[in-house]
């Protein structure tokens, strides 16, 4: 039954029995599920007016606030909440976790994590706080905090399903793919499949040069989540590998306005526009990876790139010099050099470029 189906039947029982709050509930989180902010809009009224549940009911008007996209409302009426006389502590935990997502969405991860930390940074993070907590570490990149405490929760088997989906991506994004395949193929195992897991796994099967699997599994993805800039950028990557040049160029671009410090995305709309000969382009996009982060290798590598398909031998062997000193085994820069000897390939840069993209490509995950 869709979500419109069963609101409509749920409705319809209200109208017979209209002080039902069970009903009532059930609609009101039958259509915010839904997205129908406005019948949900209805239900909240409806149950909050006469002020039986007010506590319960003021939770889920913060809930709507959320759906609603107005922070600045919801973050005071989670902490009108918190300060309710006798509010009992169920209630005050929902309303902190629920103040720290909001930090999360609005983009102020370290004010999320000054709002968890009491409770999330300590030896037994609750089950309720631990995929958060991890978003908000990953977000503001710290991500040694968030992998030491993803491997702590693992160790004890106390990671809950949407924590490992989350620790996945920080796996990967640490360059530690065992891990991310192997906490992203838990996750995935589990019926609410979180997206964290959906990026992490799609990009360790683009490096295990398996682009089907990353296509199945991005392109349900994409559907569901049209505004997430690592999923679009994970399914750019995938396009690329497959030498579908201009889709990829359009996967990157959507995928850097909605995310537009992330290193890697960068480096891959840089690769599209080299493969595709636009010279001043592709230097123009690891220009801006670079002024995102100085010392990254695979940054200055493709720079060395394109200097030398522009037959700047000079300035491109000192960008292979800085990439080299950061990373000895750095794909660009040895690509650059096969460019200068003449012995440069575009497949098997392309070949080479799927295991770049697991290694390096998720850099900078803001």
């Amino acid at each position: 039954m869709t979500t419109s189906s069963s609101l409509d039947q749920l409705e319809r029982f209200l109208a017979a029995d209209p002080g039902n709050d069970t009903l009532r509930v059930a609609a009101f989180e039958a259509a915010l599920r839904g997205g129908l902010l406005e019948r949900a809009k209805a239900h909240l009224n409806a149950g909050d007016s006469d002020g039986s549940a007010a506590p319960a009911w003021g939770l889920r008007r913060a809930h709507w606030l959320i759906a609603s996209r107005d922070w600045a409302a919801a973050r005071t009426q989670l902490q009108a909440l918190q300060q309710l006389p006798d509010a009992p502590s169920s209630l005050i935990e929902c309303a902190i976790h629920d103040e720290a997502l909001v930090a999360l969405l609005a983009g102020e991860f370290d004010r999320g994590i000054e709002l968890l930390e009491p409770r999330a940074a300590g030896p037994a993070c609750p089950a309720m706080l631990q995929a958060l907590w991890l978003r908000l570490l990953h977000r503001a990149n710290r991500l040694d905090e968030a992998f030491a405490a993803a491997k702590r929760w693992d160790a004890q088997s106390l990671a809950t399903a949407d924590a490992k989906a989350v620790a996945s991506l920080v796996a990967l994004d640490s360059g530690d793919l065992l891990a991310g395949k192997r906490w992203s193929d838990a996750a995935l195992a589990q019926p609410s499949q979180a997206l964290e897991a959906i990026v992490a796994r799609a990009s360790i099967a683009m490096g295990e040069q398996d682009p089907q699997r990353a296509t199945q599994l991005l392109v349900p993805a994409v559907q569901r989540h049209p505004h997430d800039g690592r999923v679009r950028s994970a399914m750019a990557f995938t396009l690329l590998l497959q030498g579908q040049i201009e889709d990829a160029s359009r996967e990157f671009q959507t995928a850097l306005a909605l995310m537009p410090s992330h290193v890697g995305t960068w480096h891959g709309l840089g690769w599209c526009e080299l493969l595709q000969k636009r010279y001043a382009a592709a230097l123009d996009a690891f220009e801006k990876a670079l002024a995102l982060d100085r010392n990254f290798a695979e940054t200055h590598g493709g720079l060395a790139v394109v200097h030398a398909r522009l037959g700047h031998r000079d300035a491109a062997m000192q960008a292979i010099e800085r990439a080299t000193r950061l990373n000895k085994q750095g794909f660009a820069a040895q690509y650059a050099q096969a460019v200068l000897d003449g012995k440069a390939e575009d497949a098997a840069a392309m070949r080479a470029l799927a295991g770049s993209v697991v290694r390096s490509g998720s850099r900078s995950p803001r």
